[in-house]
């Protein structure tokens, strides 16, 4: 749901999401490979569709992934950068979320998941009116941001442009580190 609806805030975004498994596969992630380029003696994939073309992604049940895509997806999450055979192709990500019914605790596991600045531990829905209120209202798509207040490319490509020169002061860090330690210490007392 949340995935859905950050997919809102961005104007023409394209969005991917996907149910991760053991048997998941490369060409179901990063797009078919393409028989055309194979005939031209090059490997690359049809990636229209696909997760190196969206901007908002979700992939569920991430740690069950294989091993190739895990390194195909780090370079993803850390460089912005998917390597479509020898080319290294831009991947416009707005926000990628994961979600997993387990915590990454094999080798290997853990360097991934410390690429996704925010971790969140969500118990089960103990109320019974708080579980109907989530199923009853789990259509994010019906309830429509309104196109004046969504992000187009060019405000976005403006923003990073100029996050360089974005001098926080003295006390903006001091509000920063204050609710960042507020955050982790109510996830704390969750687990």
């Amino acid at each position: 749901m949340i995935a859905r609806r950050l997919k809102q805030a961005f104007r023409d975004s394209r969005y991917y999401e996907y149910l991760m498994s053991r048997f998941s596969t490369p060409d179901e992630i990063f797009g078919p490979v393409s028989i055309k380029s194979l005939q031209e003696d090059k490997y690359e994939r049809k990636t229209d569709g696909y997760l190196p073309n969206a901007n908002v992604m979700f992939l569920d049940e991430i740690f069950k992934s294989s091993p190739a895509i895990m390194n195909a997806l780090l370079t993803v999450l850390n460089e912005r950068l998917y390597h479509n055979g020898s080319t290294p192709v831009h991947v416009d990500v707005h926000g990628f979320i994961a979600a997993s019914n387990e915590l990454a605790q094999e080798d290997g596991l853990e360097a991934f998941s410390d690429r996704f600045i925010t971790k969140l531990v969500v118990n089960p829905i103990e109320d019974e009116g708080n579980f109907f209120s989530m199923i009853d209202g789990s259509d994010t798509d019906k309830d429509a941001v309104d196109e004046s207040l969504q992000l187009n490319v060019n405000v976005v490509q403006e923003i990073r442009e100029n996050l360089e020169n974005v001098k926080l002061s003295e006390d903006a860090r001091q509000f920063i580190t204050t609710l960042r330690k507020e955050i982790w210490l109510r996830i704390s007392m969750l687990n």
